[in-house]
């Protein structure tokens, strides 16, 4: 199954450091179109780790805006919202933070 392979293979590939490559794969992730309920799901743990990695890469438009491409009833949602809530925090755009918070 390519999407499973494609989120294990950037997870190797992260923890290999090779985060060029891991966002490559996390990238061909998020871009597919699963169907299923836990195909959903894994495609929006993928753009999760995606914008992780922006984050890491001080990309942070990057990492917002990928955040903005997840559904609203992802089961990620908790953990994207402490992302966004962290970046605005880092942009010094308080009032946002709080508001995510």
């Amino acid at each position: 199954y390519l999407g499973y392979a494609l989120f294990n293979l950037a997870v190797g590939q992260r923890q290999a450091g090779d985060l060029s490559a891991a966002r490559a794969s996390l990238a061909r992730l998020s871009d597919l179109s699963l169907r299923s309920p836990a195909g959903r799901d894994l495609v929006a743990r993928g753009r999760l780790g995606l914008a992780l990695l922006a984050r890491e890469a001080g990309e942070p438009v990057d990492a917002e805006s990928i955040l903005a491409s997840l559904p609203a009833d992802a089961r990620y949602r908790e953990q994207a919202l402490a992302v966004y809530g962290d970046l605005a925090m880092q942009r010094e755009d308080y009032r946002l933070a709080a508001r995510i918070w």
